[in-house]
């Protein structure tokens, strides 16, 4: 529940990030998108449940924040999330050298369903889809990528950390503790 929560808190705090400080960028300079990562760790570090649960609450605080049609984003982040999660647990790869490039190809499968759902809905501008303004935001979110996946590493582990772990000798145990 604690890790549950501290990853809900950190997904708040980075929407946060996004609608105001990186808001804030110029637009030929390209926004990161720090939350779409979070969501990639969460598929990769958390269970089904609530992983998707998070991705879903996420989408739908997007929506909301940036007046888009709402269920556009839980959508997209729902796609994003059972991909990654797929990804994450059928293929063999060591986890630290595929996530960058598992990101980053998820983020240009984000950016083409975000633009053929609004597409269908109506209410696409191919003029805003510039493939310079993609190619600079999906540089910047793999530039971000590294350590913020280090990052979010790190309080994963924190959080995961049981008393027991935290006793002095890192918390190993002998093989019998009745044994002397």
């Amino acid at each position: 529940m604690i890790l549950f929560c501290s990853f809900l808190a950190t997904g708040v705090l980075l929407l946060v990030l996004e609608t105001t400080v990186l808001h804030a960028l110029p637009s030929w300079a390209g926004r990161p998108d720090p939350l779409f990562l979070l969501i990639v760790f969460l598929a990769l570090r958390l269970d089904v449940i609530r992983g998707a649960l998070l991705a879903f609450f996420f989408g739908l605080l997007t929506d909301i924040v940036s007046g888009l049609y709402l269920g556009l984003h839980p959508v997209a982040f729902l796609l994003v999330f059972s991909l990654a999660a797929a990804w994450g647990r059928f293929i063999p790869l060591d986890e630290r050298f595929h996530r960058v490039p598992l990101a980053v190809t998820l983020y240009l499968v984000f950016l083409t369903a975000l633009f053929y759902i609004s597409i269908m809905i109506g209410q696409g501008n191919p003029g805003a889809w510039h493939p310079y303004r993609l190619a600079i935001q999906t540089g910047l979110t793999a530039l971000l990528a590294w350590p913020l996946f280090r990052i979010f590493d790190g309080l994963h582990t924190l959080l995961c950390l049981t008393p027991s772990r935290l006793k002095w000798g890192g918390g190993r145990r002998r093989d019998n503790r009745f044994r002397s």
